[in-house]
Order: structure tokens, then C-alpha cells, then sequence
């Protein structure tokens, strides 16, 4: 299990290790490092597969960046992880901000 990519911190690495937790009690197999993934999970609902890939993001740079090539690679959806609420909103902000004009609305 690669859980490690470049310098990644303590608390990067735990929020990764947390999210992995919690999709694997949710029946999710899970790949660490995965193209451009913190991680990848996946399942077979009714015969097909469900991918979600996951972002722990610790700031906003590259957020936007992250979650479309997690997009193009084949997620059907992304999940960003934060370390506080005050982090979320930042991000959700970002998300909310770019994806206006397109009549997207951030979950």
C-alpha cells in the first residue's frame, strides 16, 4: 500500500489514511495514490462500477485543478477532504465561484 506521494505532511497523511477508513466500512475497495487521486475508491452497484476519488486538500491551491483530472480520469465523483470547516468554505467558495456560470451548484 503506496500511501506516501512527495512531501506530504502528518496531517495530510492522516486525513488520507481517515478517508480510506471510512470508505472501506462503507464497502469501497481502496487504492492509495492513484493518477491523480489522494486515493481512489470503487464498488460494484447493480454490475457497475462506482469510482470516487478523493482530494485532501489542506488549502485552495489547485483545488479546481485536482478535481477535474480526477473528472477526466473516470471518477464519477470527487471527494475533498479538509481538515476544518473553515477550510470547506474556502474551497466550496472556490468551487462555487468557478462553476456559477456553467448553473452548477455546489452539494
Amino acid at each position: 500500500m503506496n500511501v506516501l506521494r512527495g512531501n506530504e505532511g502528518a496531517r495530510h497523511i492522516a486525513l488520507k489514511l481517515l478517508a480510506a477508513a471510512l470508505l472501506k466500512r462503507a464497502a469501497f475497495t481502496v487504492l492509495f495514490e492513484w493518477k491523480y487521486s489522494d486515493l481512489v475508491a470503487f464498488k460494484m452497484v447493480a454490475g457497475a462500477p462506482r469510482i470516487r476519488a478523493v482530494e485532501v486538500q489542506l488549502n485552495t491551491k489547485n483545488v479546481l485543478d485536482r478535481i477535474e483530472k480526477n473528472f477526466a480520469a473516470g471518477a464519477h465523483r470527487v471527494l475533498v477532504v479538509c481538515p476544518d470547516q473553515r477550510m470547506e468554505r474556502r474551497i466550496r467558495r472556490k468551487i462555487s465561484r468557478a462553476t456559477e456560470s456553467w448553473g452548477n451548484h455546489v452539494a
